[in-house]
Protein backbone atom coordinates (compact mmCIF):
# COMPACT_ATOMS: atom_id res chain seq x y z
CA UNK A 1 0.00 0.00 0.00
CA UNK A 2 1.26 3.49 -0.83
CA UNK A 3 2.55 5.36 2.21
CA UNK A 4 3.01 9.03 3.10
CA UNK A 5 5.75 10.04 5.55
CA UNK A 6 5.60 13.08 7.84
CA UNK A 7 8.73 14.68 9.29
CA UNK A 8 8.02 18.24 10.51
CA UNK A 9 10.79 20.60 11.54
CA UNK A 10 9.47 20.44 15.11
CA UNK A 11 10.78 16.85 15.17
CA UNK A 12 14.10 17.64 13.54
CA UNK A 13 16.03 15.88 16.33
CA UNK A 14 14.37 12.62 15.21
CA UNK A 15 15.12 12.92 11.51
CA UNK A 16 18.49 11.16 11.48
CA UNK A 17 16.83 7.94 12.63
CA UNK A 18 15.70 5.30 10.10
CA UNK A 19 12.13 6.24 10.90
CA UNK A 20 9.43 8.86 10.36
CA UNK A 21 7.53 10.99 12.82
CA UNK A 22 4.33 9.63 11.31
CA UNK A 23 3.33 7.29 8.49
CA UNK A 24 0.00 7.17 6.69
CA UNK A 25 -1.09 3.99 4.92
CA UNK A 26 -4.62 4.14 3.54
CA UNK A 27 -6.88 5.54 6.25
CA UNK A 28 -4.48 4.65 9.06
CA UNK A 29 -1.96 7.08 10.53
CA UNK A 30 0.80 5.71 12.78
CA UNK A 31 2.55 8.30 14.97
CA UNK A 32 5.95 7.67 16.56
CA UNK A 33 6.23 8.00 20.31
CA UNK A 34 6.29 11.72 21.05
CA UNK A 35 8.46 13.15 23.82
CA UNK A 36 8.79 16.64 25.22
CA UNK A 37 11.71 17.67 23.06
CA UNK A 38 12.35 20.79 20.98
CA UNK A 39 13.47 20.56 17.36
CA UNK A 40 17.11 20.79 18.45
CA UNK A 41 16.84 17.95 20.97
CA UNK A 42 16.60 20.09 24.12
CA UNK A 43 14.09 19.01 26.76
CA UNK A 44 10.91 21.06 27.17
CA UNK A 45 9.54 21.31 30.72
CA UNK A 46 12.24 19.22 32.45
CA UNK A 47 10.98 17.54 35.62
CA UNK A 48 7.38 18.59 34.92
CA UNK A 49 5.07 15.75 33.88
CA UNK A 50 2.15 18.08 33.23
CA UNK A 51 4.23 20.40 31.06
CA UNK A 52 5.74 17.49 29.14
CA UNK A 53 2.32 15.92 28.58
CA UNK A 54 0.96 19.18 27.14
CA UNK A 55 3.94 19.43 24.78
CA UNK A 56 3.48 15.82 23.67
CA UNK A 57 -0.20 16.27 22.88
CA UNK A 58 0.54 19.45 20.98
CA UNK A 59 3.02 17.44 18.91
CA UNK A 60 0.46 14.69 18.33
CA UNK A 61 -2.13 17.26 17.34
CA UNK A 62 0.29 18.94 14.93
CA UNK A 63 1.09 15.65 13.18
CA UNK A 64 -2.60 14.77 12.93
CA UNK A 65 -3.41 18.14 11.39
CA UNK A 66 -0.54 17.83 8.91
CA UNK A 67 -2.03 14.50 7.81
CA UNK A 68 -5.49 16.04 7.46
CA UNK A 69 -6.92 14.69 10.71
CA UNK A 70 -7.63 15.73 14.28
CA UNK A 71 -7.70 14.33 17.80
CA UNK A 72 -11.18 13.00 17.03
CA UNK A 73 -9.51 10.46 14.72
CA UNK A 74 -7.24 8.92 17.38
CA UNK A 75 -8.28 5.35 18.15
CA UNK A 76 -5.31 4.09 20.18
CA UNK A 77 -2.66 5.46 22.53
CA UNK A 78 0.17 3.80 24.43
CA UNK A 79 1.97 5.91 27.03
CA UNK A 80 5.28 4.97 28.65
CA UNK A 81 6.01 6.65 32.01
CA UNK A 82 9.30 7.02 33.90
CA UNK A 83 7.04 7.12 36.98
CA UNK A 84 3.66 5.47 36.41
CA UNK A 85 2.37 7.31 39.47
CA UNK A 86 2.09 10.41 37.27
CA UNK A 87 -0.72 8.82 35.23
CA UNK A 88 -3.40 10.88 36.98
CA UNK A 89 -1.64 14.14 36.13
CA UNK A 90 -0.97 12.99 32.57
CA UNK A 91 -4.62 12.01 32.11
CA UNK A 92 -5.81 15.33 33.49
CA UNK A 93 -3.80 17.23 30.89
CA UNK A 94 -4.70 14.77 28.12
CA UNK A 95 -8.42 15.32 28.79
CA UNK A 96 -8.06 18.86 27.43
CA UNK A 97 -6.98 17.45 24.06
CA UNK A 98 -9.06 14.28 23.71
CA UNK A 99 -12.71 14.13 22.62
CA UNK A 100 -15.51 12.65 24.71
CA UNK A 101 -15.35 9.49 22.57
CA UNK A 102 -11.82 8.90 23.80
CA UNK A 103 -9.43 6.36 22.28
CA UNK A 104 -8.25 3.12 23.78
CA UNK A 105 -5.26 3.90 25.99
CA UNK A 106 -2.68 1.59 27.54
CA UNK A 107 -0.39 3.15 30.17
CA UNK A 108 2.72 1.39 31.50
CA UNK A 109 5.96 2.16 33.27
CA UNK A 110 9.33 2.34 31.53
CA UNK A 111 12.90 2.68 32.72
CA UNK A 112 13.60 5.31 30.09
CA UNK A 113 13.65 6.38 26.47
CA UNK A 114 15.96 8.54 24.34
CA UNK A 115 17.06 10.90 27.14
CA UNK A 116 16.86 10.53 30.95
CA UNK A 117 14.92 13.81 31.30
CA UNK A 118 12.09 12.61 29.07
CA UNK A 119 9.43 11.55 31.56
CA UNK A 120 6.73 10.39 29.16
CA UNK A 121 6.62 8.89 25.67
CA UNK A 122 3.24 8.58 23.90
CA UNK A 123 2.54 6.88 20.57
CA UNK A 124 -0.74 6.99 18.68
CA UNK A 125 -2.72 5.35 15.91
CA UNK A 126 -5.44 7.33 14.15
CA UNK A 127 -8.05 6.31 11.59
CA UNK A 128 -8.65 9.16 9.13
CA UNK A 129 -11.44 7.47 7.16
CA UNK A 130 -15.14 8.30 7.10
CA UNK A 131 -16.25 5.25 9.10
CA UNK A 132 -18.09 5.83 12.35
CA UNK A 133 -15.96 5.82 15.47
CA UNK A 134 -17.53 3.65 18.18
CA UNK A 135 -16.30 3.46 21.77
CA UNK A 136 -17.03 0.67 24.23
CA UNK A 137 -17.05 0.84 28.03
CA UNK A 138 -18.58 -2.34 29.45
CA UNK A 139 -19.59 -2.45 33.09
CA UNK A 140 -16.95 -5.16 33.55
CA UNK A 141 -14.32 -2.42 32.92
CA UNK A 142 -15.98 0.48 34.71
CA UNK A 143 -12.65 1.73 36.13
CA UNK A 144 -11.64 3.02 32.68
CA UNK A 145 -14.35 5.68 32.95
CA UNK A 146 -12.29 7.60 35.50
CA UNK A 147 -9.80 8.50 32.74
CA UNK A 148 -10.08 10.13 29.28
CA UNK A 149 -9.97 6.71 27.65
CA UNK A 150 -12.33 4.05 26.39
CA UNK A 151 -12.00 0.36 27.12
CA UNK A 152 -12.27 -0.19 23.37
CA UNK A 153 -12.40 1.97 20.27
CA UNK A 154 -13.50 0.83 16.82
CA UNK A 155 -13.36 2.51 13.45
CA UNK A 156 -13.91 0.49 10.33
CA UNK A 157 -13.02 -3.15 10.89
CA UNK A 158 -10.29 -2.42 13.44
CA UNK A 159 -10.93 -2.54 17.18
CA UNK A 160 -8.33 -1.29 19.67
CA UNK A 161 -8.67 -2.43 23.28
CA UNK A 162 -7.00 -0.71 26.24
CA UNK A 163 -4.73 -2.74 28.46
CA UNK A 164 -6.89 -5.02 30.62
CA UNK A 165 -5.76 -6.18 34.05
CA UNK A 166 -6.51 -8.49 36.96
CA UNK A 167 -9.01 -6.19 38.66
CA UNK A 168 -12.76 -6.02 39.22
CA UNK A 169 -15.11 -3.41 37.72
CA UNK A 170 -14.10 -0.83 40.33
CA UNK A 171 -10.38 -1.40 39.83
CA UNK A 172 -9.82 -3.51 42.94
CA UNK A 173 -6.97 -5.95 42.40
CA UNK A 174 -8.00 -9.60 42.39
CA UNK A 175 -6.02 -12.78 43.14
CA UNK A 176 -3.04 -10.98 44.65
CA UNK A 177 0.31 -12.41 43.58
CA UNK A 178 -1.18 -14.88 41.08
CA UNK A 179 0.20 -14.20 37.58
CA UNK A 180 -1.93 -16.88 35.93
CA UNK A 181 -5.15 -15.65 37.52
CA UNK A 182 -4.39 -12.06 36.52
CA UNK A 183 -3.95 -13.17 32.92
CA UNK A 184 -7.31 -14.95 32.93
CA UNK A 185 -9.04 -11.93 34.52
CA UNK A 186 -7.46 -9.67 31.88
CA UNK A 187 -8.70 -11.87 29.04
CA UNK A 188 -12.18 -11.77 30.57
CA UNK A 189 -11.94 -7.99 30.21
CA UNK A 190 -10.72 -8.22 26.62
CA UNK A 191 -13.54 -10.61 25.81
CA UNK A 192 -16.14 -8.22 27.27
CA UNK A 193 -15.09 -5.50 24.79
CA UNK A 194 -14.90 -7.94 21.89
CA UNK A 195 -18.39 -9.20 22.73
CA UNK A 196 -19.81 -5.66 22.69
CA UNK A 197 -18.19 -5.03 19.31
CA UNK A 198 -19.50 -8.28 17.86
CA UNK A 199 -16.11 -9.99 17.82
CA UNK A 200 -14.22 -12.74 19.59
CA UNK A 201 -10.72 -13.74 20.65
CA UNK A 202 -10.33 -15.23 17.16
CA UNK A 203 -10.27 -11.68 15.77
CA UNK A 204 -7.10 -10.63 17.63
CA UNK A 205 -4.26 -9.81 15.23
CA UNK A 206 -1.91 -8.17 17.73
CA UNK A 207 -1.43 -8.73 21.47
CA UNK A 208 0.90 -7.04 23.94
CA UNK A 209 1.31 -7.99 27.58
CA UNK A 210 3.31 -5.99 30.12
CA UNK A 211 4.55 -7.63 33.33
CA UNK A 212 5.86 -6.09 36.55
CA UNK A 213 7.88 -9.28 37.11
CA UNK A 214 9.08 -10.79 33.81
CA UNK A 215 9.48 -14.13 35.60
CA UNK A 216 5.69 -14.30 35.65
CA UNK A 217 5.45 -14.28 31.85
CA UNK A 218 5.66 -18.06 31.55
CA UNK A 219 2.98 -18.56 34.22
CA UNK A 220 0.68 -16.15 32.39
CA UNK A 221 1.40 -17.73 29.01
CA UNK A 222 0.81 -21.23 30.36
CA UNK A 223 -2.61 -20.28 31.73
CA UNK A 224 -3.65 -18.56 28.49
CA UNK A 225 -2.28 -21.18 26.08
CA UNK A 226 -3.75 -24.09 28.02
CA UNK A 227 -7.17 -22.59 28.64
CA UNK A 228 -9.83 -23.92 26.26
CA UNK A 229 -11.67 -20.62 26.78
CA UNK A 230 -8.71 -18.57 25.53
CA UNK A 231 -6.04 -19.99 23.19
CA UNK A 232 -6.07 -23.63 24.26
CA UNK A 233 -7.87 -24.92 21.15
CA UNK A 234 -6.24 -22.55 18.66
CA UNK A 235 -3.99 -24.03 15.99
CA UNK A 236 -0.68 -22.29 15.37
CA UNK A 237 -1.54 -21.62 11.73
CA UNK A 238 -4.50 -19.52 12.92
CA UNK A 239 -2.96 -18.07 16.09
CA UNK A 240 -2.41 -14.48 17.18
CA UNK A 241 1.07 -12.99 17.77
CA UNK A 242 2.04 -12.13 21.34
CA UNK A 243 4.64 -9.62 22.54
CA UNK A 244 5.49 -9.98 26.27
CA UNK A 245 7.49 -7.20 27.95
CA UNK A 246 8.70 -6.32 31.45
CA UNK A 247 7.61 -3.01 32.95
CA UNK A 248 8.54 -0.92 35.98
CA UNK A 249 4.90 -0.60 37.01
CA UNK A 250 1.23 -0.54 36.06
CA UNK A 251 -1.60 1.86 36.82
CA UNK A 252 -2.42 0.41 40.25
CA UNK A 253 -0.22 -1.23 42.90
CA UNK A 254 -0.67 -4.98 43.01
CA UNK A 255 -1.34 -5.45 39.30
CA UNK A 256 0.93 -8.07 37.73
CA UNK A 257 0.13 -7.84 34.02
CA UNK A 258 -1.64 -5.66 31.48
CA UNK A 259 -2.95 -7.01 28.15
CA UNK A 260 -3.60 -4.79 25.12
CA UNK A 261 -5.13 -5.89 21.81
CA UNK A 262 -5.76 -4.90 18.21
CA UNK A 263 -8.56 -6.93 16.60
CA UNK A 264 -9.71 -7.05 13.00
CA UNK A 265 -13.47 -7.63 12.88
CA UNK A 266 -13.51 -8.23 9.15
CA UNK A 267 -15.18 -11.41 7.94
CA UNK A 268 -12.05 -13.35 6.92
CA UNK A 269 -10.35 -16.07 8.94
CA UNK A 270 -7.23 -15.19 10.92
CA UNK A 271 -4.12 -16.57 9.25
CA UNK A 272 -0.62 -16.77 10.69
CA UNK A 273 3.01 -16.91 9.67
CA UNK A 274 5.40 -18.74 12.01
CA UNK A 275 8.72 -19.79 10.43
CA UNK A 276 10.74 -22.69 11.82
CA UNK A 277 13.21 -20.15 13.23
CA UNK A 278 10.59 -19.07 15.80
CA UNK A 279 11.14 -21.07 19.00
CA UNK A 280 7.53 -20.79 20.20
CA UNK A 281 6.14 -22.29 16.96
CA UNK A 282 4.67 -25.28 18.83
CA UNK A 283 2.46 -23.00 20.97
CA UNK A 284 -0.87 -21.47 19.95
CA UNK A 285 1.02 -18.20 19.39
CA UNK A 286 2.19 -17.05 15.95
CA UNK A 287 5.07 -15.04 14.59
CA UNK A 288 2.57 -12.74 12.94
CA UNK A 289 -1.07 -12.74 11.89
CA UNK A 290 -3.70 -10.93 9.86
CA UNK A 291 -7.23 -11.50 8.71
CA UNK A 292 -7.59 -13.15 5.30
CA UNK A 293 -8.70 -10.28 3.11
CA UNK A 294 -7.57 -7.72 5.72
CA UNK A 295 -4.70 -5.25 5.49
CA UNK A 296 -3.13 -4.98 8.97
CA UNK A 297 -0.43 -7.47 9.97
CA UNK A 298 0.65 -7.77 13.59
CA UNK A 299 4.16 -9.15 14.16
CA UNK A 300 5.11 -10.52 17.57
CA UNK A 301 8.11 -8.90 19.24
CA UNK A 302 11.16 -10.55 17.71
CA UNK A 303 14.13 -11.62 19.79
CA UNK A 304 17.59 -13.03 19.16
CA UNK A 305 17.16 -16.77 19.57
CA UNK A 306 17.04 -19.54 16.99
CA UNK A 307 14.37 -22.17 16.46
CA UNK A 308 15.58 -24.09 19.51
CA UNK A 309 15.55 -21.03 21.76
CA UNK A 310 19.35 -20.62 21.78
CA UNK A 311 20.52 -17.00 22.07
CA UNK A 312 21.98 -15.52 18.88
CA UNK A 313 24.57 -12.72 19.01
CA UNK A 314 25.17 -12.91 22.74
CA UNK A 315 26.05 -9.45 24.08
CA UNK A 316 26.10 -7.93 20.56
CA UNK A 317 23.35 -5.33 20.18
CA UNK A 318 23.94 -4.83 16.44
CA UNK A 319 23.89 -8.57 15.71
CA UNK A 320 20.71 -9.09 17.73
CA UNK A 321 18.99 -6.15 16.04
CA UNK A 322 19.90 -7.48 12.62
CA UNK A 323 18.61 -10.93 13.55
CA UNK A 324 15.33 -9.46 14.81
CA UNK A 325 14.74 -7.69 11.51
CA UNK A 326 15.64 -10.84 9.58
CA UNK A 327 12.91 -12.60 11.55
CA UNK A 328 10.38 -9.84 10.91
CA UNK A 329 11.18 -10.01 7.20
CA UNK A 330 10.76 -13.80 7.19
CA UNK A 331 7.40 -13.58 8.98
CA UNK A 332 6.12 -10.92 6.56
CA UNK A 333 7.24 -13.04 3.61
CA UNK A 334 4.66 -15.59 4.71
CA UNK A 335 1.99 -13.04 3.82
CA UNK A 336 3.62 -11.98 0.56
CA UNK A 337 4.83 -8.78 2.27
CA UNK A 338 8.20 -7.34 3.27
CA UNK A 339 9.97 -4.70 5.33
CA UNK A 340 8.77 -2.02 2.89
CA UNK A 341 5.26 -2.67 4.26
CA UNK A 342 6.21 -1.99 7.90
CA UNK A 343 4.46 1.13 9.19
CA UNK A 344 5.19 0.97 12.92
CA UNK A 345 7.94 -0.34 15.18
CA UNK A 346 8.09 -0.44 18.95
CA UNK A 347 11.54 -1.40 20.20
CA UNK A 348 12.00 -2.47 23.81
CA UNK A 349 15.50 -2.12 25.28
CA UNK A 350 17.08 -3.73 28.32
CA UNK A 351 19.34 -0.67 28.35
CA UNK A 352 17.83 2.51 26.80
CA UNK A 353 21.38 3.74 26.13
CA UNK A 354 21.45 1.12 23.36
CA UNK A 355 18.73 2.89 21.37
CA UNK A 356 21.19 4.71 19.06
CA UNK A 357 23.00 1.42 18.36
CA UNK A 358 19.73 -0.29 17.42
CA UNK A 359 18.85 2.66 15.18
CA UNK A 360 22.28 2.44 13.51
CA UNK A 361 21.75 -1.25 12.77
CA UNK A 362 18.24 -0.58 11.45
CA UNK A 363 19.57 2.11 9.11
CA UNK A 364 20.61 -0.72 6.80
CA UNK A 365 16.90 -1.59 6.42
CA UNK A 366 15.08 1.75 6.42
CA UNK A 367 15.81 5.20 5.04
CA UNK A 368 15.90 8.21 7.36
CA UNK A 369 12.69 10.17 6.95
CA UNK A 370 11.04 7.32 5.03
CA UNK A 371 11.02 4.57 7.63
CA UNK A 372 8.22 3.38 9.92
CA UNK A 373 6.81 5.30 12.85
CA UNK A 374 9.13 4.22 15.66
CA UNK A 375 8.75 4.24 19.44
CA UNK A 376 11.77 3.23 21.55
CA UNK A 377 11.42 2.51 25.25
CA UNK A 378 13.19 0.74 28.08
CA UNK A 379 12.12 -2.56 29.63
CA UNK A 380 13.05 -4.25 32.90
CA UNK A 381 13.13 -7.67 31.29
CA UNK A 382 12.39 -9.84 28.27
CA UNK A 383 11.52 -13.54 28.00
CA UNK A 384 15.15 -14.68 28.20
CA UNK A 385 17.94 -12.98 30.10
CA UNK A 386 20.22 -12.73 27.05
CA UNK A 387 17.83 -10.75 24.86
CA UNK A 388 18.96 -7.12 24.50
CA UNK A 389 16.25 -5.55 22.31
CA UNK A 390 12.84 -6.91 21.36
CA UNK A 391 11.34 -5.44 18.21
CA UNK A 392 7.62 -5.42 17.47
CA UNK A 393 6.15 -4.38 14.12
CA UNK A 394 2.90 -3.58 12.37
CA UNK A 395 2.64 -3.73 8.60
CA UNK A 396 -0.08 -2.67 6.16
CA UNK A 397 -0.58 -4.34 2.78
Amino acid sequence: MEKTFYNPKSNEWFQDFPASSAVRAGDLLFISGQVSTAFDGSIIAPGDSRGQTAQIFESLQGLLEEAGGSMDDVVDLISFHKDIRDLGEVAEVAAKFLPSDAPAWTAIGTQGTYEPEQLINIKAIAHLGDAEKICYNPDRLEFFRAYPMSAGCRKGDLLFISGCVGADAKGNVLSHGDHAAHAVHAFDGLRSVLDMAGGSLDDIVDLHSFHVDPRGMDLAAESVCNSKDIFGTTRNENAAPWTAIGTTGLAMPGLLGEYRVIADLGSGQRIASTPDTIWWRTLPVSGGSMKKGGSLIGVAGQVASDGDGVIVGTGDIAAQTSYDFDQIELILKGFGAGLADVVEIISFHKDPRDIPLVMDAAAQRFEAGAGPAWTATGTTGLWQEGYLPEIHALAVV
